[in-house]
């Protein structure tokens, strides 16, 4: 391309700076560096007057820029450089002048030092006891923390991964829906007082209870809970079948009364009141009131409390105590991270550590480790007790108002197995005697066989409960429950002895075992 060609297309561009229009035309060349240095190198080359025109004066601004360019990067550079060394020289004189000063100040602790260090802890000099000070734990203390505690308690909690198992909710969600039940059970008892069939009552009932049972079984295999959550699901579902029981016991007892007084006294109005059941004057007009003693309010508040037995009236405390609430749900919290941590920490260990001697049919392998968990496993039951039968149980007593706390007794001054059971664990051994073993003594039932039938109920529970956390049938709980028949016959001091080796320092650790292996392996 000529020079000449180059300056009209030049003015055609008009508007162009001369760098733009070299970068144009350097881009065009496929090259963006050489053509500068062209266009430099010509400018120093002799012209005739026609190529010295716009092409020079083009030449002559590239060369101003760059030059003015290359100047200025040199100056920014010693400018710079300058600047560092300025400040390099300043801390430099700094630092002369402060060293003296530091050299003083360094002898002067030096001195104080060894001065305090002469007289550092002479008794005359130290006064312990200055003020008043409460005990660390005591409720005045002056400041209580709990934080390390609690970090670790969390800690293992959080690490259990509890939290992010989306089958925790689903086994939450599944615990709400158990709620149908008691509504439907009490739909139940309303059509029962319209004189609707007995038989047909009764197949509403057992269908009811039967699908309470099913569902939870269902729903921890196809969701495929956590254990802990599973745990949650179980325990629900024993207390609200067995509080269900309980109501449709009653109400049918109720009907039972009702029936026997019209077959007695038939539609007389004067002899309406005659006792049947030799019940208490209250009991007996609270029963005379049915089909209107059926409160959806008062069943509501029975599901509610710290009971599995039904009845028309209970004990109630004059007001709620709200600090008393919430001291014991803190308690509730706190010793359920603790039996995560008992059980993440000292047991779990264990179990995995068992599973290769139980493949491997080591039972002295298997023996010392399950000796080994006995300690923990005996923590861990002990701070369950607690947790439960007291800090949940006193909790939701004192929000239904629920005056009778007779959640347990003295059972750590049992004599034998059968004052255990008794003061282990009140409420269901009310339940047991009221509506099962009681049932059985009416029916002509001797007393060995009913007390084992009631002992195979519990045990049927117990292995219902196991299935459904742990989702295997090994009948451990079941054996375990069953097995107490037998050993209440032998010497209370046998039967002792028999139940602290067997089922507190042997049975449950082993059953601890042998559900780990079988639910992970």
């Amino acid at each position: 391309m000529s020079n000449k060609k180059i300056s009209e297309r030049q003015k055609k561009e008009g508007n162009l700076s001369p760098s733009d229009n070299h970068s144009q035309d350097s881009t065009q060349r496929g090259d963006s560096i050489i053509p500068s240095f062209l266009n430099l190198f010509r400018f120093f080359v002799p012209r005739s007057e026609k190529d010295q025109s716009e092409e020079y004066d083009l030449n002559i601004n590239m060369f101003n820029i760059y030059f003015s360019y290359y100047i200025r990067k040199v100056f920014d550079e010693k400018i710079r450089g300058l600047l560092h060394f300025k400040e390099s020289v300043e801390q430099s004189f700094q630092k002369l002048q402060s060293q003296p000063e530091r050299e003083q100040k360094q002898d002067q602790i030096e001195k104080e030092n060894q001065s305090f260090s002469q007289d550092i802890g002479r008794p005359l000099v130290v006064q312990i006891h200055e003020k008043q000070h409460n005990s660390y734990l005591a409720d005045n203390a002056d400041t209580t923390s709990y934080r390390g505690l609690v970090n670790l308690l969390v800690r293992d909690y959080i690490k259990s991964e509890k939290l992010y198992d989306p089958a925790n909710y689903q086994t939450v969600a599944a615990l709400i829906l158990l709620l149908t039940f008691p509504a439907f059970s009490f739909w139940i008892e309303i059509m029962a007082s319209t004189k609707i069939k007995r038989e047909l009552v009764y197949g509403l009932i057992v269908l009811n209870l039967t699908a309470n049972l099913v569902y939870p079984i269902v729903a921890s295999w196809s969701i495929h809970s956590h254990p802990a959550a599973a745990t949650l699901l179980m325990m629900f579902t024993c207390g609200q079948v067995l509080k269900l029981i309980s109501f449709h016991h009653i109400m049918h007892d109720n009907r039972v009364m009702i029936r026997r007084l019209e077959r007695k006294i038939g539609d007389s109005d004067d002899q309406v009141e005659e006792n049947v059941y030799n019940l208490p004057p209250e009991q007996q007009q609270e029963a005379l009131k049915y089909p209107n003693n059926i409160n959806f309010r008062h069943y509501v508040r029975y599901l509610v409390s710290p009971t599995c037995c039904f009845q028309f009236s209970y004990p109630s405390t004059e007001r709620r105590r709200i600090g008393y609430i919430i001291q014991k749900l803190i308690e509730f919290i706190l010793l359920n991270l603790l039996i995560a941590q008992l059980f993440y920490q000292h047991m779990l260990p264990v179990a995995k550590e068992a599973v290769v001697p139980l493949r491997e049919r080591d039972y002295f392998k298997v023996l010392f480790l399950t000796l080994q968990m006995s300690v923990p496993a005996a923590y861990l039951w002990l701070t369950m007790f607690y947790s439960f039968f007291h800090s949940y149980m006193n909790m939701w007593g004192e929000i239904t108002m629920f005056a009778d706390r007779r959640f347990y007794s003295d059972f750590w001054n049992a004599g034998d197995l059968n004052e255990y059971w008794r003061k282990w664990n009140f409420p269901i051994h009310s339940f047991l005697i009221r509506h099962v073993y009681f049932p059985l003594r009416r029916r002509k039932v001797i007393k060995p066989v009913a007390l084992f039938l009631t002992f195979f109920v519990s045990a049927i529970a117990h292995e219902y409960i196991v299935v459904g956390v742990f989702r295997v049938f090994n009948f451990i709980a079941f054996f375990l429950m069953i097995v107490n028949v037998p050993i209440m016959v032998v010497h209370p001091n046998t039967n002792n002895i028999i139940f602290w080796l067997g089922y507190i320092i042997l049975g449950q650790p082993f059953g601890i075992i042998l559900c780990y292996y079988q639910y992970n392996y």
